[in-house]
């Protein structure tokens, strides 16, 4: 099958009730992307997952593409937001000829918002796995997060939470990355800050 999605438009969809990943788009090289995520609203993702409690650090969207703008969103009663991540493991590097994992570039994330995330007091169903805002995890340069609204939320990392890869060698870091405009507020959990990165 294909390795690389990529110029995928999904806008204006009602998605909820869901027993996984809402929108999982996979790619494995900087090839994949160009999406457009709009005015959508999601909720209670992930809650029909047969066994529950539902998976761990199970997000709304999973695996954005590069250069993917995800725009005039609601995500509202999940477990986590969005998170910018390259959808490969060791075996797919090796088999592409990788030395390295690819980074996830020119992702902007702009004007959604996000409530009752992680709430597991008002989603028992949640259980008591993995809860995060706006995620980048495989590394990546020039994405920008601005004009996001977070609140009445629970996380584990942070609201809004930048880190590196380092799941296959060498890590891959973030670089000119643009936090700006975001309104983050009534966010609790173990995590590290409303916003983090490392």
């Amino acid at each position: 099958g294909a390795i690389d999605s990529h110029h995928i438009n999904f806008v204006n969809n009602l998605c909820h009730d869901t027993s996984g990943t809402a929108l999982n788009t996979f790619h494995v090289s900087t090839v994949g992307g160009d999406h457009y995520i709009a005015g959508n609203e999601f909720y209670n993702i992930g809650i029909n997952f047969p066994n529950p409690p539902r998976i761990p650090n199970l997000q709304t969207i999973y695996g954005t593409g590069n250069r993917t703008i995800f725009e005039n969103n609601i995500i509202h009663d999940a477990a986590c937001v969005l998170n910018i991540y390259l959808s490969y493991n060791q075996t797919d590097l090796s088999t592409l000829g990788l030395a390295a994992v690819p980074p996830t570039d020119n992702v902007i994330v702009r004007n959604n918002r996000a409530y009752r995330i992680g709430r597991m007091d008002l989603s028992p169903w949640l259980g008591n796995g993995g809860r995060c805002g706006f995620l980048v995890s495989s590394g990546g340069n020039n994405n920008q997060f601005y004009n996001n609204i977070m609140y009445d939320s629970s996380t584990q990392d942070a609201a809004i939470a930048i880190q590196g890869s380092c799941q296959a060698s060498p890590c891959s870091a973030n670089t000119n990355t643009k936090i700006y405009n975001n309104t983050l507020y009534n966010i609790t959990g173990n995590g590290v800050g409303v916003i983090g990165i490392w």
